[in-house]
């Protein structure tokens, strides 16, 4: 997988490599400006009529300063642009229009910083952040750390120069020196090398590096939305069906019988499908309003498990802490496999997790902070459609409903299991996860390709 920053890379590759766009025999060659280098030393080959030049060949380089900030009047009528490292770092954008601060014309006359004109190359020469670089689009200074290049328009387009210092920002991070502050000499930087086609040429590959950027980004707000909103958009929608008879071409007859109002949370809730019917939580579970109310502690004889430890939908029985619990308590505090626990309170209020294994070593109880709920013997419902069920939308407005305190947030057991929840005949239960299961593992594998691109 070709994660999107990668693929940048490698687009920037192409083209200060010849390899982008296809040359074109009318164009004429670049002349040699200023020393030619070493055929041994070219760090690749070039096309027939490029040439590898010296920055300072191709244009004029300068520096900044900064005026005393202890004197007002430097800074009191800030009509000059003054950019610095920090700005180049915070932007995200090809061009800079200004900096964080400007200077007056006085702290112009009075530092080491001079105008440069828009269209110019800015490149941080000193510190953690070397490398970051934008084109001005104003006149400007900047401060001393960074360096200035003003490019020879009848040689070089400044976008090119960009380009090529973001494909070689490694190798020239590298020639930076000192520990403390890296810095990259004026001398340096005057001396870098940078492959150079013909003029004309160089705007083909510009436009052909915008055009693919362009496309990038294209594809990497798809990852956004697909990581995020959106398919958690799909997900609900999902559940929404599935919970409402509609995803598995159920019988469009719908029982007039089977609408009901849940008058304790004021839920409206739909028709359902013939031969489903409406019931509430507490009907076919058995909740547990009681936890053990202890505090966590490095050793004991059963795993504690708090809030913090379904936070992410899966449980690291090795990181669950231990507590003490005497076993006369155990029969109605300790957790088996297919029992859910709810967080009753907090900023997780109403979060479910299924426990689908146990420590191997230690029984495990829950805390004061969840509720369990265990299916009851007999009861017609299939644990994951529970799950679905405490995965939806019905169910997180039903929460919502639920809720009550001021300062914090909290439901009761006698209020989740009034809670309304549809029930289809158990075979349709089946088929509904398995249709849900293939569906949402889908849509998580869209997800996680978002996320993979975007590393």
């Amino acid at each position: 997988m070709v994660k999107l920053n990668n693929l940048r890379r490698l687009i920037l590759r192409k083209a200060v490599t010849g390899e982008l766009v296809v040359q074109q025999e009318n164009e004429s060659e670049v002349l040699q400006i200023g020393p030619e280098l070493d055929e041994k030393e070219m760090p690749f080959h070039l096309p027939n009529k490029w040439k590898f030049v010296q920055l300072n060949a191709i244009g004029e380089i300068g520096g900044g300063g900064t005026p005393a900030s202890k004197v007002a009047e430097y800074w009191s009528d800030p009509t000059v642009i003054w950019i610095t490292a920090s700005d180049l770092h915070a932007l995200n954008s090809v061009y800079i229009v200004k900096g964080a601060r400007c200077i007056s014309k006085s702290g112009l006359k009075n530092c080491k910083a001079k105008l440069f004109p828009s269209g110019s190359l800015i490149f941080t020469t000193t510190g953690d952040n070397i490398g970051d670089l934008a084109i001005s689009t104003q006149e400007f200074c900047v401060n001393d750390s960074c360096t200035v290049f003003v490019p020879f328009c009848n040689y070089v387009e400044v976008k090119w120069i960009y380009y090529a210092f973001l494909d070689a920002n490694k190798e020239i991070k590298e020639l930076a020196s000192g520990t403390t502050t890296p810095r990259l000499s004026k001398e340096d930087f005057r001396k870098l090398w940078i492959p150079l086609p013909p003029l004309e040429e160089q705007q083909r590959i510009i436009a052909k590096i915008d055009d693919l950027f362009n496309h990038v980004g294209i594809v990497e707000n798809m990852c956004l939305e697909l990581a995020g909103s959106q398919t958690q958009h799909l997900h609900d929608l999902i559940l929404d069906l599935a919970l409402s008879g509609r995803l598995i071409g159920q019988s469009s007859e719908r029982s007039s019988n089977s609408s009901m109002t849940n008058t304790s949370s004021g839920a409206v809730h739909f028709n359902l499908p013939k031969d489903w019917q409406w019931t509430r939580l507490g009907n076919i579970v058995d909740i547990t309003r009681t936890g053990y109310k202890s505090s966590a502690k490095d050793d004991g004889n059963v795993k504690l498990l708090r809030i913090t430890d379904i936070a992410s939908g899966y449980i690291n029985w090795a990181s669950v802490p231990f507590s003490y619990v005497d076993k006369s308590k155990m029969p109605c505090l300790e957790l088996h496999v297919n029992d859910f626990v709810i967080a009753r309170s907090g900023t997780t209020l109403g979060k479910s997790c299924l426990i689908t294994k146990l420590d191997d070593r230690y029984p495990c109880v829950f805390s004061v902070s969840l509720i369990k709920v265990s299916i009851k013997h007999n009861s017609r419902i299939d644990i994951g459609f529970l799950k679905l069920f405490f995965e939806s939308p019905m169910y997180w407005q039903g929460i919502r409903s639920l809720e009550r305190g001021t300062a914090v947030s909290n439901i009761t057991s006698e209020q989740l299991g009034n809670m309304l929840i549809p029930l289809p005949p158990l075979p349709e239960q089946y088929m509904i996860v398995a249709k849900c299961e293939n569906l949402l593992s889908r849509i998580n594998k869209i997800r996680a390709l978002g996320e993979l691109i975007n590393i």
